[in-house]
């Protein structure tokens, strides 16, 4: 990896106050605050723009990949095929093919626009089942080791992460990792769950929010650190069914929208606290997200099966870098 000194040089100048207009990337030693600064995307400056729509309106699908590269597939619409592949290409959505079994609610957030995988879900029946997309067509997989729907997921093709879920009600603390051959039960959550959302791999997963047995909709929040899950700060808001930046990982990573009620409100987590951020246009539920707290998708969900697509971009802002 490139770092600054062979990319900008050794010049970091020295200035008693910070420049007017900075150029992102630029550093700078401020010699009043004796801090080292520079001009860098900021999460909390970003904001919300609207993409095209999605050629179905749908909710409780599956989703990962990026902004540029987002796949949505699976779900729950007012059509008779509920097994639909879409792609998009940070433009247009396209469908591809379909998956091999319909359902809804399955995990999602495991993998990219080309190597993804379809864990679990239900169709009236809760399906163990798991498929997996090449950039073209799903093929069948092994099995998930517990029968549920609803999980919080992470990873990639080849090393992936699930944890709780739902079967029968209220919900099950289960984890459980891929290593591109089988599946093997290991540690639980702490705090049983299923609807949460999660980002990471398999020695360090995020996952926030859920529906917890007795609770509803919760703001705890667990990391994973390849052995064992531990409590870290809340979400500020509570929530479930929301969306989440699935390719982002457990030092940063963002949710918006859910339920109690039908919101628009986004959270951004930088591995210590959440930051409240702009809200989403659209509020929603039951919605799967894409990309990373620089640059993230929403679409689709409820009310109404909706088809609308936002867009979050980071903006710039002057930041103050310390050590770590």
């Amino acid at each position: 990896m490139a770092d600054y000194i062979g990319i900008k040089g050794s010049n970091i100048p020295a200035v008693a106050s910070d420049p007017s207009n900075p150029v992102l990337g630029e550093v700078w030693y401020n010699t009043t605050g004796n801090v080292l600064k520079g001009y860098a995307t900021s999460a909390p400056a970003g904001a919300w723009s609207s993409g095209n729509n999605t050629l179905q309106g749908k909710s409780n699908y599956g989703g990962t990949g990026t902004q540029q590269a987002a796949l949505i597939y699976l779900g729950e619409g007012p059509y008779a095929d509920k097994n639909k592949t879409e792609e998009y290409n940070g433009t247009s959505w396209v469908e591809t093919n379909p998956c091999l079994v319909a359902r809804q609610a399955c995990a999602g957030g495991v993998g990219t626009q080309t190597a993804a995988l379809a864990i679990s879900g239900t169709d009236g029946t809760v399906r163990a089942y798991v498929e997996h997309y090449d950039g073209t067509s799903w093929s069948e997989g092994a099995d998930i080791q517990t029968l549920r729907y609803s999980e919080a997921g992470g990873g990639t093709q080849t090393a992936a992460i699930i944890a709780g879920g739902i079967n029968p009600p209220p919900a099950n603390a289960d984890c459980e990792t891929w290593d591109g051959t089988s599946w093997s039960e290991t540690n639980n959550i702490n705090s049983a769950r299923h609807s949460a959302r999660g980002a990471g791999s398999t020695t360090a997963t995020v996952i926030a929010g859920g529906t917890a047995p007795g609770s509803g909709p919760v703001a705890l929040c667990e990391e994973w650190n390849g052995t064992s899950w531990c409590e870290v700060s809340n979400i500020l808001t509570a929530r479930t069914n929301q969306g989440g930046a699935t390719a982002g990982n457990s030092t940063d990573f963002m949710i918006m929208c859910g339920t109690p009620g039908v919101t628009s409100l986004t959270e951004v987590w930088n591995g210590t606290a959440w930051t409240e951020v702009a809200d989403t246009t659209t509020a929603r539920i039951q919605a799967q997200g894409a990309g990373t707290t620089g640059a993230a998708l929403i679409a689709c969900g409820n009310p109404g099966y909706l088809q609308d697509t936002e867009e979050w971009n980071a903006g710039s802002a002057v930041q103050t870098f310390t050590a770590s």
